[in-house]
């Protein structure tokens, strides 16, 4: 499954480059992200928490960031649990804006195996732009009001073996299936989808 899009982040690229490294920025961004930890090379292992069929459960995987200064970023990655698995590439290409701000581009490529396999595409499109808007207004919200960490981040390596847990999250837990999609397609990205959520307990009942 592929697809493409864009987002429109208010601080410029440099400072939005450096949250998109930032193992404690992207904790927080990633929609159900439990954990996040460096294990160096541009990898981290991470876990996700999402509920299927009522049931709530954890779902861990790995992904690689590769990153091209100042503007390109790729993450690899993959991501299993009960639902189901995904493999997921997605590249991120920033600009600058007009008003000063960022136009961040995205290319994104996954694939799904297990339950996750008989959703519809259209549907999992559909839960992919949510979550990645929620996933960039997350990073917005960070860069914009924390712009001293962010850019410390920049030049600051984090070392292998901290691991980032994340509070609580006010807006509740998302779905499990669209969590792992987007997990995969972002190291970062997890999928919020009320209707995927429907049609994978309907799935888990048959």
């Amino acid at each position: 499954m592929k697809m493409t899009g864009s987002a429109s982040l208010r601080a410029e690229p440099a400072r939005v480059f450096a949250a998109l490294q930032d193992p404690e920025v992207l904790a927080e961004a990633v929609p159900g992200c439990e954990q996040l930890e460096p294990t160096g090379d541009g990898r981290y292992r991470l876990a996700v928490t999402g509920t299927l069929a009522s049931v709530t459960g954890t779902y861990d995987g790995e992904v690689r960031l590769d990153v091209q200064p100042p503007e390109l970023l790729s993450v690899q990655g993959r991501l299993s649990g009960a639902p189901g698995a995904v493999d997921g590439t997605v590249l991120m290409v920033l600009a600058a804006a007009e008003d000063g701000g960022t136009e961040l581009s995205y290319d994104v490529d996954v694939t799904v195996a297990g339950m996750l396999a008989g959703v519809g595409q259209r549907l999992l499109l559909s839960a992919v732009r949510r979550v990645l808007a929620e996933f960039y207004a997350g990073i917005d919200q960070a860069v914009s009001g924390a712009a001293e960490r962010t850019s410390a981040a920049a030049v600051t390596p984090q070392a292998s073996g901290t691991v980032y847990p994340t509070a609580a999250r006010e807006r509740g837990r998302p779905d499990a299936g669209a969590l792992l999609l987007a997990a995969a397609a972002g190291a970062v990205i997890a999928l919020v989808g009320v209707g995927i959520g429907r049609r994978l307990r309907r799935l888990a009942a048959r």
